[in-house]
């Protein structure tokens, strides 16, 4: 029986569930996807990794290509999963199977950000990511699921320059490209989450994937049985009467022959003298060229790639690149309006209408919600969790019902006489006398005023007077 293909998602470990979901439901026959904990070829180490021997990138000129990451909602602890590359103010684009697993992360209560910057200790901004197209075509190429590719829409602007997506032409064939990616950056697993930068050179664009990441059959044969390619040709142990071994041969040649990329929509990268490695954690990435005036120029993102006996990644990468159906998505992408406008995250009170934006990228919903509180008569209100509409707020003096309005007056109106002060003294004293004809009027009017302005207290009143 022929050696399982693993092919890698060179995303983080939230694509741990994508690539499950995508295994069971492309069943490629000649292998499986590979990604965090998932499947993998016997004896060979599956560990998150970006470019291997790239060098910190933290240069302003790359600040177009930033990390996809999610944030736990209630820690706010970000966990960096993917690369994406600005192509417009409100857009990025990456691999569509780190746009799956943006499907994964909300799914578990996580938000989806793009963070520009040289490292995730050090973002220059962090935009939620409220919307996401898949490119089309959707079966085929190197990891079974088509283009792989996506666009995804922040929440708001950015003030940095975009990349510009291209397409890739044979022309370039055998020139040394730029990647761009986060994460893991040795062959033994070290990682600071910083920006990091490499150079590939192009290697293939169309034809059997296997032959320019091997170089032969032979390289191939041998990799599957054991992880690693040497100068031993591995042929020879396959004796002409062996029959177990002659079907496993025959098996790996079908393996090696039909293996081919998508035509126009993938290309192969890497395996020349002092070209680095990208891997899981730099899938989005770009493939990427600086112009003459400075610009950038992207002409796919990393997809997928092979892993060996010796490094976490290796034998080259896979990039998905923008072919004519593709680069048309992306161009239609890079246009893309909110449909929430200006409106912003927590909400805004217009009146009495409550204005917001239900978000969900798992149904691809992105619209603009308006609720007149006045029709329940209620207020809007902008609190801590939003916008909202609730009862109004009434003065406290103020009541609802008849008896109790009555029951304020009255009692309103008996403050007001404990409060008021006689206009003239003389005849609040011959009311008093008149009242209780043992008082005379001098010694009411020696009775000292009380600080409260109520009169003399019920004990006072009953002491006698000298």
């Amino acid at each position: 029986m022929a050696p399982v293909l693993a092919r890698a998602f060179r995303c983080g470990s939230l694509c741990g569930a994508a690539g499950r979901a995508l295994a069971l439901l492309s069943m490629p026959a000649a292998g499986a996807l590979a990604c965090g904990d998932a499947a993998q070829a016997p004896g060979l180490k599956s560990r998150e990794q970006p470019i291997i021997r790239g060098t910190i990138a933290e240069s302003p000129e790359l600040n177009h290509t930033g990390g996809l990451i999610a944030i736990d909602r209630e820690t706010r602890e970000p966990q960096l999963f993917c690369t994406a590359t600005l192509i417009a103010p409100e857009s990025v684009v990456t691999a569509k199977h780190c746009a799956l697993a943006s499907f994964q992360a909300e799914s578990l209560d996580l938000d989806v950000a793009w963070l520009a910057g040289p490292s995730l200790a050090n973002p220059l901004e962090v935009i939620p990511v409220v919307a996401v197209e898949l490119a089309p075509l959707n079966s085929g190429g190197f990891l079974r699921i088509g283009s792989d590719v996506a666009v995804l829409h922040l929440e708001h602007a950015t003030s940095l320059p975009p990349a510009t997506p291209l397409a890739l032409g044979d022309e370039l064939i055998g020139r040394a490209m730029v990647s761009i990616g986060y994460g893991i950056f040795s062959p033994e697993g070290d990682e600071d989450q910083r920006r990091r930068s490499g150079s590939e050179t192009l290697a293939a664009v169309r034809g059997r994937v296997l032959e320019p990441m091997f170089g032969s059959f032979e390289n191939y044969v041998e990799w599957s049985l054991t992880g690693e390619v040497t100068d031993f040709n591995y042929l020879q142990v396959f004796l002409p009467g062996d029959f177990f071994g002659q079907f496993l041969l025959q098996s790996l040649r079908s393996d090696f022959d039909s293996q081919f990329l998508l035509d126009g929509y993938e290309a192969v990268t890497g395996r020349a003298p002092g070209d680095t490695q990208t891997c899981s954690g730099d899938s989005g990435g770009p493939l990427a060229l600086q112009a003459e005036d400075g610009s950038w120029q992207t002409y796919g993102v990393v997809s997928g790639g092979l892993y060996s006996a010796h490094s976490v990644c290796d034998y080259g990468s896979v990039f998905a690149t923008f072919g004519p159906d593709t680069l048309a998505f992306v161009t239609r992408a890079q246009s893309w309006a909110d449909p929430c406008g200006e409106v912003p995250a927590q909400g805004e009170c217009r009146g009495s209408v409550a204005v917001s934006c239900e978000t969900g990228l798992i149904e691809a919903r992105r619209n603009l919600v308006s609720r007149d509180c006045g029709e329940s008569g209620q207020e809007c209100f902008l609190g801590t969790n939003g916008v909202e509409c609730h009862e109004p707020i009434r003065d406290p003096i103020e009541d609802t019902g008849d008896e109790n309005d009555a029951g304020v007056a009255a009692t309103a109106a008996a403050a007001a006489d404990a409060n008021s002060v006689p206009a003239d003294p003389q005849s609040a004293d011959a009311e008093n006398v008149a009242r209780d004809p043992d008082l005379d009027a001098g010694s009411v009017a020696a009775d000292p005023p009380h600080a409260s302005g109520t009169g003399p207290s019920a004990e006072e009143a009953l002491e006698p007077l000298p």
